[in-house]
């Protein structure tokens, strides 16, 4: 018989859930979580097999605590759980060894906190206060006049779906994080189709703020949104006639300033060929996201956008590929793409026609259709991760 068959299996994601084998140590978080999250925690007598066979079935916990202690070799135990792991999955690791080299790659696979066996109740719930607090200064520096963190995605070449990879990340950061909302700002005023691959019409307004910086403040902004959910605000699109409108670059500085102070990330989508807006698009971004295909050209344009960009700022430009297909004619590997770029793909995502039918006629994300374990979860987490530095970003390939 299945030793988890008796676990409570919830439909909706816990605060919490923890498995320990030890009993006293078991004893001491089950106190501590109780106390801090009330009835909605799960604490199971098991240790990180059990956690792997539970998560492979059930949504996950904000916070997960696992016992590493049934392992030979955590790291490979951790890769794996973070497998099964949504975006934003808060994690305290609990183990026997007393190594600090081990705790640092810990926390560069993105482990919040590791705790040593035996553990006590104050030392855990000393745990808990200090996941507590780095959650709330996150917050307040998204916030506060910071404007929140920025992720630029550009497409190297027109038809590598970079819009779709835009919106796949600002809906999984939104749900990763439940502290905070996400924004997605369409700078392509005459195509743009961020609201259209949900189904929506662009809000109004924008085009004419964006020529006009005085024009610009909180009332305009909430006024040209398109809510499409409490996490989630699309800004920007086509408005009236083709034609691109002018965009003043202290206009669009003025408005994501204004987009930031009231969302902890935006997430901008660069149509490539601004270039006269990439200054301040980029000066504040916490990483610059490269969509591109596995093609001779793509891998050219790509090397080329990330030299004018590293002019410009300091941010991390990461490359994703988009539309993969394995075997595909005139298409690279992407080993050679990583070597021509000098670094690995961030995410790679596959070609899925099917999943693709599935999200237009649904009206939703790929991502948010996507199983868990898929090359889109794991690809998004893998963005999401690098973009609010929950330890060393995971690459998805």
């Amino acid at each position: 018989m299945n030793a988890l068959t008796a676990i409570r299996r919830p439909e909706a994601a816990l605060e919490a859930a923890a498995f320990v084998a030890d009993p006293e140590a078991a004893a001491a978080v089950r106190a501590a979580l109780s106390d801090r999250y009330g009835a909605d925690v799960q604490v199971v007598a098991g240790a990180s097999g059990h956690a792997l066979d539970w998560l492979a079935e059930t949504p996950t916990p904000g916070l997960l605590v696992v016992d590493l202690s049934d392992c030979e070799v955590p790291l490979e135990r951790l890769e794996r759980l973070a497998e099964h792991c949504a975006p934003g999955t808060r994690v305290i690791a609990l183990g026997l060894w007393n190594d600090i080299a081990l705790y640092r790659r810990m926390i560069a696979l993105g482990v919040d906190d590791y705790l040593t066996l035996p553990l006590g109740a104050a030392e855990f719930r000393a745990a808990l206060d200090r996941l507590s607090t780095s959650t709330e200064e996150a917050g307040t520096a998204a916030g506060d006049g910071s404007h929140g963190r920025r992720a630029v995605v550009i497409g190297v070449r027109g038809g590598v779906g970079a819009t779709t990879v835009a919106l796949g990340l600002a809906w999984a950061q939104a749900r990763g994080n439940d502290r905070e909302s996400s924004a997605l700002l369409d700078l392509d005023l005459s195509y743009g189709d961020a609201a259209l691959l949900l189904d929506r019409e662009p809000a109004f307004g924008l085009a004419a703020a964006l020529a006009a910086p005085d024009r610009i403040d909180s009332l305009l902004v909430s006024r040209a949104g398109l809510k499409i959910d409490e996490r989630l605000t699309i800004y920007g699109g086509p408005e009236g006639a083709p034609g691109q409108p002018a965009v003043a670059p202290e206009a669009l500085s003025a408005l994501l300033g204004q987009i930031g102070e009231g969302h902890g990330t935006t997430v901008i989508d660069l149509p490539r060929w601004m270039t006269g807006l990439f200054a301040p698009v980029v000066a504040d971004a916490v990483r610059v996201f490269l969509v591109a295909q596995p093609t001779l050209g793509c891998m050219r344009d790509a090397i080329r956008l990330r030299e004018m960009i590293s002019g410009l700022s300091s941010a991390p430009v990461d490359l994703v590929l988009n539309r993969v297909r394995r075997g595909g004619e005139k298409e690279l590997e992407p080993a050679m793409m990583a070597k021509a770029f000098g670094a690995r793909p961030l995410a790679v995502f596959p070609e899925d026609a099917r999943l693709a039918v599935r999200a237009s006629a649904k009206a939703r994300p790929m991502v948010a259709l996507s199983g868990r374990r898929s090359p889109h979860a794991r690809g998004f987490g893998a963005l999401c991760a690098a973009l609010t530095g929950a330890g060393a970003a995971r690459r998805s390939d």
